[in-house]
């Protein structure tokens, strides 16, 4: 067998940051991680290395923060078409089977209309406070919150 070199992170013109805060609310204790993607991400198949991208660096921010919910801040990234990118929806919430970890979107008309489609959603229709695509950073914030409120009640 021969062994070919294989790099962590698939190539990718897409850049990524990682944040992570905790609160303390009623006895209970949660931590939100946002882990931000830049750039465009390529139309259709062309668009799997990217989202390959995206699985490792949020896999590794999960190992990294341990939050009780991820929330990834794809206001700033262009993306149009492409399944590929459920995947990372996927392994973020099958990282703990026993106690899920949140994920919620933050959004902006970069992405969303495609990610609404996506996910088979009316792209049109305004966002609820417990739908998974949240119109910018605040609001998936607040959301973040409930979820993570949540995940330290089942925890207990």
């Amino acid at each position: 067998m021969k062994l070919e070199p294989l790099s962590l992170f698939p190539e990718s013109a897409l850049s990524h940051s990682l944040a992570a805060g905790s609160f303390d609310e009623d006895g209970l204790y949660g931590e939100i991680a946002v882990l931000r993607f830049t750039g465009r991400y390529r139309d259709g198949s062309r668009g799997s290395p990217d989202a390959a991208y995206m699985a490792v660096v949020a896999a590794a921010a999960l190992a990294r923060a341990t939050p009780d919910v991820l929330v990834l801040d794809l206001r700033a990234l262009d993306y149009r078409w492409g399944n590929s990118i459920l995947g990372v929806f996927v392994d973020v919430a099958e990282a703990d089977r026993e106690y899920p970890v949140g994920l919620v979107l933050a959004t902006s008309p970069r992405c969303r209309p495609a990610l609404a489609t996506l996910l088979g959603l009316d792209p049109r229709a305004e966002p609820g406070p417990e739908d998974l695509l949240q119109d910018g950073l605040e609001a998936a914030l607040t959301r973040a919150r409930g979820l993570a409120l949540a995940r330290a009640r089942a925890i207990g």
